[in-house]
């Protein structure tokens, strides 16, 4: 199953004014007129004074090599969090819920982390979104090196989901909400398009659980802008349950917390 912008269109809504998105060429155009580009299959969903600023290419290259070393290198990994590389990605596959239907990948990252998934559900329908065009064009070529193709690549905001309200079957975000500018704004936005009982899974580093995680918190992972904040666990949930995720089950790796959530209000 390959899918297509056409397939997805259905889902959006103008991040801007909220109209209906209308497909025309190689554009999403609301009903007042404003343009979406899709550039070699990437649907460009940020308002367009946003667009110049973002659209970097530097995941391509380097950067991503290091980027991808960085999140993944299990010497690294266990020194900052206290866990292996391996132990937090089985927890996450043992609680990930992946239904039918129209699946969100927040932030997709250069799709080192969920581009297996992708493969692993076939009959699923994958959104790799990001805020970086640079890491959308490294999990595009990733995922397209693989032939993986029951998934479209999306840049948008994720304080600002460009999708109708109830209109995704499932989501999940690795390594995502501490680096997100507004978490809160993040959870609430998920749970807005996600349909009744629909799973949302995540990994998240947390402060307070472990002296050097937090130092690499404040002392680097902050200043460098890798994070843009970090909580304690319960802090995680809270915040979940707020947004209208319930029936949370959180386990944790380290510094690393794990959980599944379902829209339930």
């Amino acid at each position: 199953m390959e899918l297509s912008v056409k397939d997805a269109a259905k889902l959006f809504r103008c991040p801007v004014n909220k109209d209906i998105l209308e497909l025309k060429e190689d554009y999403l155009i609301s009903k007042s007129g404003l343009k979406y580009p899709v550039v070699n299959g990437i649907i460009d969903l940020l308002p367009e004074e946003k667009r110049d600023d973002n659209d970097n290419s530097e995941y391509d290259t380097i950067s991503g090599l290091l980027y991808n070393l960085w999140v993944m290198n299990p010497i690294i990994i266990s020194f900052a969090w206290g866990i292996g590389a391996l132990t937090t990605l089985f927890k996450m596959k043992r609680l990930l819920e992946i239904p039918g239907g129209w699946i969100l990948d927040v932030p997709c990252g250069t799709g080192i982390f969920s581009t297996s998934v992708y493969k692993s559900k076939p009959a699923s329908k994958f959104i790799a979104m990001d805020y970086s065009m640079g890491m959308l064009k490294a999990a595009q070529k990733k995922a397209r090196s693989k032939n993986i193709r029951n998934v479209i690549f999306i840049r948008a905001d994720v304080g600002n989901l460009p999708f109708k309200d109830n209109s995704i079957d499932g989501s999940f975000s690795m390594a995502g909400f501490h680096a997100f500018p507004d978490p809160n704004k993040a959870a609430l936005e998920i749970g807005r398009i996600l349909k009744k009982t629909a799973p949302f899974t995540m990994t998240v580093a947390c402060a307070e659980e472990r002296t050097i995680s937090d130092f690499m918190i404040r002392k680097f992972m902050i200043p460098k802008g890798y994070f843009k904040s970090s909580f304690p666990p319960h802090a995680y949930r809270k915040l979940l349950r707020n947004n209208g995720l319930r029936d949370i089950h959180a386990e944790m790796a380290g510094a690393i917390m794990v959980s599944n959530a379902k829209k339930l209000d």
